[in-house]
């Protein structure tokens, strides 16, 4: 991984197919954590697992709350074409009564990706 700045690193595709073949040798499932891929420093790019994968056994979660200042609305969403996984994940989410949303989320998200700036 080379480092971006202090406090940060940025994945080469290399690194992340690598990863994946490790996670794929050994039955593991990948959930990668992308809240800070609207992030990047400048002279790098953001490469998302899923991107690399192909969707064979990644999900993603992700959230704008980060990049735009949004921690105190409920707005972060999960990605996966696993439907096992996505149902499994699911339960998790509504026994802690987090399956929810309202049109403030739902506004507020679709203005900061249209609109937000640096």
């Amino acid at each position: 991984m080379q480092s971006a700045q202090p406090g940060g690193g940025v994945w080469l595709q290399e690194e992340l197919v690598k990863l994946i073949e490790i996670a794929d040798r050994n039955g593991v499932t990948i959930i990668s954590d992308e809240i800070h891929a609207d992030i990047i420093y400048k002279g790098h790019s953001f490469i998302g697992l899923s991107s690399v994968d192909g969707d064979k056994h990644v999900s993603v979660i992700s959230s704008p709350a980060k990049t735009f200042g949004l921690e105190s609305i409920s707005n972060g969403y999960i990605y996966t074409k696993n439907n096992d996984i996505f149902q499994r994940m699911k339960h998790i989410e509504d026994s802690m009564y987090q399956g929810h949303s309202n049109a403030f989320t739902t506004f507020a998200t679709i203005a900061a990706y249209e609109n937000g700036d640096a």
